[in-house]
């Protein structure tokens, strides 16, 4: 049996479906299961990338979203009906009824009888508000919803958010860090998160943030990751470093997954980092502004210190700081999410 997973997106939005990737492999677990996502973006990761190893996806189809060239969607359309796979199982965010039911107009076209997670209501199509805290449902939490028919995706359980590792990229994370070497006292990973000008909290405060910590904690060591676009900002931030430094900005991402996991703590914006290191139960300082709505992108699990602002640029660097060194100066609890 053969059957298609539509997803799009990258490092961030790969790490929020996992539950509902699972979801779908224990649906299906002698299924050869194809996702049909999108080209990676400038500086982001391939999907393909992310779950390397996991057993949850066999191959990928990459096209480009938005394409509306006749002939290149009858290519498209073309490769999907010679899977020959009668199922379709709908993952993407929240979009249009429009856009919703021309997708499945398109899908059926291509052959799919039986399509499954399509938010063809209202209800799935949104997040739900939630009645504590003035917080909204994740998207996890959303996708779960219009998969229910299958299972339950179990969001609640930290193993239904890990990435898979290999024995080879923990053993590649443990040699770098024996070269390194990681100081004692261990290291905090810096997310700058500069692929999204919205998501950038500016170098002069990142500076700043990072010259307290290091007089604050001088053996903590600092990895800094992030994609290519990343390196020329985090190449002047490292010139200003008077600790152990180890920068990782378009490195090998699976081995930067696997450093991640041996971090005390991560520190950066709304992003992909943030729900990798959230996935690998790793405790993060993330800043969120309210482009997006509180709780949608939050990252899974509990112990985290959230600061989110109606500008991303108007959380201050006293406010990330303090949250840092508490959760450097007691490891391993849990802290209340700054609001």
């Amino acid at each position: 049996m053969r059957l298609v997973i539509y997803r799009l997106g990258s490092l961030g939005d790969t790490m929020v479906a996992l539950p509902a990737l699972r979801v779908v492999a224990r649906a299906w677990p002698d299924a050869e299961r194809i996702v049909l996502t999108n080209h990676p973006p400038a500086n982001g990761a391939a999907m393909a990338t992310v779950l390397a190893g996991s057993g949850l996806a066999h191959r990928f189809m990459e096209y480009q979203p938005g394409e509306r060239r006749p002939l290149a969607l009858w290519r498209l359309g073309r490769s999907l009906a010679l899977l020959g796979a009668d199922r379709l199982i709908y993952l993407t965010e929240p979009r249009g009824g429009l856009a919703v039911w021309r997708d499945l107009a398109f899908f059926r076209g291509c052959g799919f009888r039986h399509i499954i997670g399509a938010p063809v209501t209202a209800d799935l199509r949104c997040h739900r508000r939630l009645s504590e805290g003035g917080l909204w449902e994740s998207e996890a939490a959303r996708l779960a919803r219009c998969l229910a028919p299958l299972g339950p995706a179990g969001l609640d359980r930290p193993e239904n958010w890990a990435p898979v590792l290999s024995a080879a990229e923990q053993a590649e994370a443990e040699r770098l860090l024996t070269a390194w070497p990681v100081p004692a006292a261990g290291f905090l990973v810096l997310a700058p998160g500069l692929r999204q000008p919205a998501k950038d909290w500016g170098g002069e405060n990142l500076a700043a943030l990072v010259g307290r910590l290091q007089t604050a904690f001088p053996t903590l060591g600092l990895v800094l990751v992030g994609g290519d676009g990343d390196r020329e900002r985090v190449r002047r931030l490292v010139l200003g470093c008077r600790g152990p430094v180890f920068q990782r900005c378009g490195a090998d991402l699976r081995t930067t997954m696997a450093l991640i996991a041996r971090a005390r703590l991560l520190v950066g914006t709304d992003g992909g980092p943030m729900h990798v290191a959230a996935g690998l139960g790793v405790p993060v300082v993330a800043l969120f502004g309210l482009a997006e709505r509180p709780g949608v992108w939050f990252p899974a699990g509990r112990g985290h210190s959230l600061l989110y602002r109606s500008r991303l640029a108007d959380t201050g660097v006293d406010a990330v700081f303090e949250a840092c060194a508490r959760q450097l100066s007691a490891p391993g609890t849990a802290s209340l999410g700054e609001r």
